[in-house]
């Protein structure tokens, strides 16, 4: 199919089709990338039902996903990772199109989320990286920002969201340690490590949940998951650390290491 077909795709809203010329060339030439980008900023700027020349009908899922997938695709990986509004939909095309490119791209997304963590709007497709880990398409990952964030879906092993509500869309799903062990072993006891600041961290993120992190750290402790004594050795080695030398950083730990002693 000729590049101009790619566009007609995008124009009527056809995400399916889109991917799947893009899954048999997933490689966008400059004049079609251009086109691209210059459509994705018109829907950009229209509000959703909207109707224009740029595109058939009304202004849909269908459209935007469209044309964010056909945008990624004209990128390379270290650039894609920093398209914000990118629907779970059109992410969940990311490793047919950057086959063995996925670690950049994940590499970008959490220095990112480490700069600036509370950037929904950029950020929100993010967490698909822990089922790229579940799926084996990638390692688990051990960046600061990747480790800051996994602490934000963690939790709800413990603590569970409720259901969403009629037409409401679903959360992410949280894999179990038994699903997902390399997440639980490898990129979560990180959290005593990676860098913390005001909003961001696991003493943040307990001071607006009411303790949800010490809760799922004792939890992982009693069933197994982590060894007590390492647990207890990491905390102590993030009580020497600058960044958790103020009286916000220090009072979180000496409150885990309480509940830890209560555990032996």
């Amino acid at each position: 199919m000729s590049r101009p077909a790619l566009l007609e795709l995008i124009v009527r809203g056809d995400f399916e089709q889109t991917r799947q010329v893009l899954l048999a060339e997933p490689k966008i030439d400059r004049a079609t990338a251009t086109a691209v980008g210059r459509l994705r900023r018109e829907m950009a700027k229209a509000p959703a039902g909207e109707s224009s020349a740029y595109w058939e009908g009304e202004l849909s899922d269908g459209h935007w996903d469209a044309v964010t997938v056909a945008h990624l695709a004209s990128l390379p990986a270290s650039k894609a990772a920093g398209v914000s509004s990118v629907s779970r939909r059109a992410a969940s095309t990311l490793p047919e199109i950057f086959q063995g490119e996925l670690a950049a791209i994940v590499d970008g997304w959490a220095s990112l989320y480490q700069r600036n963590p509370r950037n929904w709007d950029r950020n929100g497709h993010y967490p698909i990286m822990f089922e790229w880990v579940g799926r084996g398409l990638i390692p688990a990952p051990v960046h600061d920002g990747a480790v800051n964030l996994w602490l934000e879906f963690a939790t709800r092993i413990v603590h569970p969201l409720s259901p969403p509500g009629a037409g409401e869309p679903q959360d992410w799903t949280v894999p179990t340690p038994q699903a997902c062990p390399a997440l639980y072993v490898v990129t979560l006891p990180l959290l005593f490590q990676a860098a913390v600041k005001p909003g961001l961290g696991a003493a943040a993120l307990d001071h607006q949940s009411g303790g949800q992190v010490q809760d799922l750290v004792c939890h992982l402790v009693e069933s197994g998951v982590w060894d007590h004594t390492e647990t207890v050795s990491r905390l102590e080695a993030a009580m020497l650390l600058p960044d958790r030398a103020n009286a916000f950083q220090q009072r979180w730990l000496k409150q885990l290491e309480q509940r830890l002693a209560e555990l032996r």
